[in-house]
């Protein structure tokens, strides 16, 4: 990219078409058919220009995954299915929609770094069972991802990206002073559109994310691994993943499953969850998709009762 020369009317075209981009982002209040479908087909055309700024790397840490599990299973039951706990398996694609990281019909995996993180982007509520997932990266491996840090509001969150950030703005100056500010409105536009929040009743503020998202992991020649981007839920301090499935197979270990009963629930003022655990896997059979349990002891009566009321299955 430091070869890359572009004309002031280069620049002036690219300015105009993220231009029109944020405005669609900023004003448009809901999702309808015709704006998804123009948006989609000229989008492209509109951005004109899209870097791919990603690294290479093993995480050296572990990610986490809560699953509630009425939202994958027939009740507020136990999962027996390894499938229930990572990503959408084939069968549920035509029910998948917008997400973050994924377009409608794609399946995504999605984990949290941390699991504060991971409860305040699942949200489990009041007598949920939820099932909880750690999962590594494999040593020796790498694994390509995109990370989402391009502003500064990002920065002044959490010190994660902090050099990375140094190391953005040398590679900003070292660019074509017009190819710098292409580079840098796009990525601030990147950034801005994978820290909205989103309203669940139209998520149409996913629709950016996701087609950005779709255009990194599966258009040549970005073809990223996962994405790793900053939390919304977690007020931008922690981070996401989001990974495709075949790489998650291949780069990726399970290191435990538990399993809880959510006995009070985070709200707009207290973030955080109470729950009491109610079973570990002893047995993980990935090839015929099994998971074995060892049920927890529960003394106390009034979580006994709690469960009751809410129609917990614990049944292996």
């Amino acid at each position: 990219m430091k070869e890359l020369k572009f004309t002031d009317f280069d620049r002036d075209k690219y300015l105009k078409g993220i231009k029109k981009l944020r405005k669609y982002h900023s004003v448009v209040p809901f999702i309808t058919p015709e704006f998804e479908n123009y948006i989609r087909s000229s989008f492209m055309e509109l951005i004109g220009f899209i870097p791919c700024l990603k690294s290479s790397t093993c995480f050296s840490h572990a990610f986490e995954r809560i699953v509630v599990n009425r939202r994958v299973s027939a009740g507020n039951s136990r999962l027996k299915s390894y499938s229930q706990i990572k990503y959408p398996p084939d069968s549920v694609l035509d029910k998948i929609t917008y997400n973050r990281a994924n377009l409608p019909g794609q399946s995504i995996f999605y984990a949290a770094y941390g699991g504060l993180v991971a409860a305040l982007e699942s949200k489990p509520e009041l007598g949920d069972l939820f099932t909880y997932s750690l999962w590594k990266q494999k040593q020796d491996t790498w694994i390509t991802y995109l990370p989402i840090y391009h502003k500064q509001e990002i920065i002044d969150s959490t010190s994660e990206f902090y050099e990375d950030w140094k190391r953005y703005q040398k590679t900003l100056s070292s660019l074509n002073k017009n190819v710098a500010i292409i580079v840098e409105e796009i990525y601030d536009f990147i950034a801005t559109v994978f820290t909205a929040k989103v309203n669940p009743d139209n998520k149409i503020e996913y629709l950016f994310s996701a087609i950005f998202s779709d255009v990194f992991m599966n258009s040549s020649p970005h073809n990223v691994d996962c994405i790793y981007y900053p939390s919304v839920a977690g007020d931008l301090v922690a981070s996401n993943i989001a990974v495709k499935p075949k790489v998650l197979e291949e780069l990726f270990d399970i290191e435990e499953i538990n399993e809880s009963f959510c006995v009070r629930s985070g709200d707009g003022y207290r973030k955080q969850w109470f729950s009491y655990r109610t079973g570990k896997a002893i047995e993980i059979n990935k090839g015929d998709e099994f998971i074995k349990w060892q049920t927890e002891d529960i003394s106390e009566t009034w979580v006994i009762d709690l469960m009751k009321q809410f129609k917990v299955n614990l049944d292996n």
